[in-house]
C-alpha cells in the first residue's frame, strides 16, 4: 500500500494512487479537506474557549454570592454583566432541553377525548397546536413554546385538566443549554453582539 500522502479514500473506502486521480478532482478534494480540518481546529478552540469564559464568569459568580452571604448550591440562573463604561455586556442564559417519556401516549388519547367533546369552533385551533407542539424532531424532542400555550389554555372541560396533569408529569429535563452573548454598544447607543455564534456550541 502506499503512504497516506500519496493515496486518496473513495467513498468504498478504496485507496487510489494520487497520480490516477484527475488533477481537477483532486485539487478540490485537497481544497474541502483542507478547509475542514481548519475549520474543525477553530472550533475545537472555540469549545475551548467558551468553557473558559463560562468558567470565569461561574467564578466571579460564586465570588458575588460568598460577599453577599448568598447559598452557593443556589441554582444558577440567567444573568447579563455589564461593565462600569456601560459599554460593554455579557449575556447567560441556561435553557432546559425538555423531552416527553412514555406518558405522552396517555396524554396524547386524553387529547383526542377532550377535543371530540369540544365545540368545533375551538377544535380546529387546539389541533393545530397540538400537532406544532408534538411535531417531533429526530430526537423526540417537543416544541416547547406551543406545548406551554397549550397547557396555558383555560379550557372548563374535566379531560383537559387530566391532559394538563399528564403533561407535566411527561416532561423531563434531558439537559441545560448555556447560551452566552457578548455585546458592546455602538457610539449610536445600539447594542451589537460580537459574532463568535457560540450558542450552538
Amino acid at each position: 500500500m502506499g503512504t497516506k500522502s500519496s493515496i486518496v479514500i473513495d467513498g468504498r473506502g478504496n485507496e487510489i494512487p494520487r497520480s490516477l486521480v484527475d488533477p481537477v478532482i483532486l485539487a478540490r478534494n485537497d481544497t474541502v479537506e483542507m478547509i475542514v480540518k481548519s475549520a474543525l481546529a477553530l472550533e475545537a478552540r472555540m469549545v475551548k474557549e467558551k468553557e473558559k469564559i463560562m468558567e470565569r464568569i461561574w467564578k466571579y459568580e460564586i465570588k458575588k454570592r460568598a460577599r453577599l452571604a448568598v447559598d452557593e448550591s443556589t441554582k444558577k440562573g440567567n444573568m447579563t454583566l455589564t461593565n462600569i463604561n456601560g459599554d460593554k455586556q455579557v449575556e447567560v442564559s441556561l435553557h432546559d432541553v425538555i423531552t416527553l417519556n412514555d406518558m405522552r401516549n396517555e396524554a396524547e388519547t386524553v387529547f383526542d377525548e377532550c377535543i371530540t367533546a369540544l365545540a368545533s369552533d375551538a377544535r380546529q385551533e387546539l389541533v393545530a397546536i397540538f400537532r406544532q407542539a408534538f411535531n417531533l424532531d429526530k430526537k423526540g424532542r417537543v416544541d416547547m413554546s406551543a406545548l406551554r400555550r397549550l397547557k396555558a389554555l383555560q379550557i372548563k372541560h374535566p379531560l383537559w385538566k387530566t391532559f394538563q396533569d399528564l403533561i407535566s408529569r411527561a416532561e423531563e429535563v434531558e439537559s441545560t443549554r448555556q447560551y452566552l452573548n457578548i455585546r458592546t454598544r455602538e457610539e449610536n447607543g445600539k447594542w451589537k453582539t460580537v459574532n463568535l455564534n457560540f450558542s450552538s456550541i
